[in-house]
């Protein structure tokens, strides 16, 4: 983060071509910076640090602290901030900012109050690296940044202390700052001024009497209580512009992350995963993982590879999903369903999941280019659909996510379509120990998720039966399920949860009333007023008769 601001700071100062000259200089390439979370070693940051004294003076150092709270040099400060509520407490942080120098030095507090800090920096490099005091500099520009994330001004040192030399060595910084923003400090005496300029100016203007007196009591009294309601305004202000620079700290984070994972992701084309799938090209990516097309080499059958690469395979929930996935498939097969071959997890941490390459287009996608089905084109995807539906809840899985983007279209080599649903990644596997759920907190897609699965609650077959129905409604009319109609509208009371509405159809929609009737009970509203499962549901579809699957019966 600190060799950053100093590139920066020559930029500002002096133009990119002399900061990239400092960098070559100092053997340190512009590209290595680019990401601030990735510390520099201790013996590169004095070695830049001795080259930007001689440019740009010792006091440029301590000024970095303005530069370190630029947009792009942000993401090294979450380490330091999360779950931090106080100034102090962060300072204590300082060291995991640059996270190379965990292992060799630690802050310990031995003082701290509202307004000042006092620490003890520990380390156990090489002293010599210290004898300069520029890397003590370096720290100060940090120390400093931190009370803005707060809302408040800069900190200043006090003191440096000098290094003290035994096993390991110590040093005591003292930090002090103003526990509120400058303008509400001013603002109360302000208010006190003009009250005590006006109050006292108004018996000389009117002359004494009970009157002026008052009335230079009452301008007083007003001044001041409105320095003090300006004081407070300030305060309030001042603690969203830090919480808004913690957040954007956290965005910025976040992004670099995932620019890491798609960087990771690249040049695998051509390479020999697992021992026995040479990957081909990539498919898609996502903030987690990627999906590459790759051929089995026992017997050069094209599959499809999902990633969860080992930046987010330490996440668990990232993790738990992919393997969620894998087991939920596993038990769930179906001709309808997609096929998982092989899962498992590569040297470097990552995890993948091997499934059938599907050629063909998503239901959503389907939707989007040509709109609504035919009911005649529309019945033989619904009854395959049933019928996985009915093989996945006989496996005890639920899937919790179904919708158009989870529907594969395959052409068929007799024609037609042949459905597969796909991503499992929020299933339910009803006997399994472990359930990704969060009480109280809905998974899924609004619009398709039914009104238990909207509150949170938990769940069983039939809210796949209400998203099944949402899936029908859009491919019957062309438009997705408004999640107005799908969830609550209104709220009576806070205690009395939400109202919920039956399914609204749109002006002329021209489906069948069959298909009507179906899709109504399978969203209806409360679970026992739907079909009780998969099968029931397949045999409505199975009873339609000819005259259900044309548009003149409506």
């Amino acid at each position: 983060m600190v060799a950053k601001a100093l590139r920066r700071a020559l930029v500002l100062a002096e133009g990119d071509g002399a900061a990239d000259a400092f960098l070559r200089e100092a053997g340190v390439e512009a590209g290595e910076l680019e990401d601030e979370t990735l510390a520099s070693p201790l013996v590169n940051l004095q070695r830049l640090l001795v080259r930007f004294v001689a440019r740009r003076g010792r006091d440029a150092v301590r000024n970095l602290a303005p530069i370190l709270l630029e947009p792009d040099s942000l993401a090294a400060w979450v380490p330091v901030l999360r779950g931090i509520e106080h100034v102090a407490d962060a300072m204590a942080r300082v060291g995991s900012a640059e996270s190379d120098q965990r292992r060799t030095q630690r802050w310990e507090t031995l003082e701290r109050s509202a307004r000042h800090w006092v620490g003890r920096l520990v380390f156990q490099h090489d002293p010599d690296l210290e004898a300069d005091g520029l890397l003590a500099e370096s720290r100060v520009a940090m120390l400093c940044a931190i009370p803005p994330f707060f809302g408040l001004p800069m900190a200043r040192v006090v003191e440096i202390g000098p290094i003290e030399k035994g096993e390991v060595c110590t040093q005591v910084y003292r930090i002090r700052w103003e526990d509120r923003p400058t303008s509400g400090r001013v603002a109360p005496l302000a208010g006190a001024a003009t009250g005590v300029v006006f109050g006292g100016l108004t018996p000389t203007l009117m002359g004494p009497s009970v009157v002026s007196l008052g009335l230079g009591a009452l301008l007083f009294a007003f001044a001041a209580g409105t320095g003090a309601f300006l004081s407070r305004d300030a305060a309030v202000r001042a603690r969203g512009v830090g919480e808004q620079l913690r957040r954007r700290a956290l965005e910025r984070k976040i992004a670099l992350e995932e620019d890491r994972v798609r960087r990771g992701a690249q040049g695998l084309e051509g390479h020999l995963l697992a021992g026995n799938y040479r990957v081909r090209r990539r498919m898609g990516s996502g903030a987690s993982g990627v999906v590459y097309e790759a051929l089995r080499t026992t017997d050069n059958r094209p599959v499809a590879m999902k990633l969860l690469l080992a930046s987010s395979a330490h996440d668990s929930v990232a993790s738990d999903r992919l393997r969620r996935e894998a087991e939920a498939l596993g038990l769930a097969w179906h001709p309808n369903v997609v096929e998982v071959l092989d899962q498992g997890q590569l040297p470097d941490g990552t995890i993948y999941l091997v499934m059938e390459l599907l050629e063909g287009d998503s239901l959503a996608h389907r939707l989007r280019r040509d709109g609504a089905f035919a009911p005649e084109e529309l019945f033989p995807v619904a009854i395959e659909l049933a019928g996985a539906l009915e093989a996945i809840h006989a496996a005890g899985v639920i899937h919790r996510d179904l919708k158009p983007e989870n529907v594969f279209l395959v052409a068929k080599e007799e024609g037609g379509l042949r459905p597969k649903i796909l991503d499992f990644g929020i299933a339910r596997v009803e006997w399994a120990e472990t359930r990704i759920t969060v009480n109280g907190v809905p998974m899924g897609t609004p619009g398709y998720m039914a009104p238990e699965q909207e509150r949170g609650a938990d769940v069983d077959a039939r809210a796949d039966i209400f998203a099944f129905g949402a899936m029908l409604f859009e491919c019957l009319t062309g438009e997705a399920p408004s999640p107005l109609t799908a969830s609550g509208v209104a709220r009576s009371g806070p205690n009395e949860g939400l109202i919920w509405e039956n399914l609204r159809w749109p002006r002329d929609p021209n489906v069948p009333a069959e298909w009507r009737g179906l899709v109504e009970k399978a969203m209806a509203v409360e679970p026992e007023d739907r079909f009780q499962d998969a099968r029931e549901l397949l045999e409505c579809l199975r009873a339609f008769d000819s005259a259900s699957l044309s548009v003149s019966n409506v």
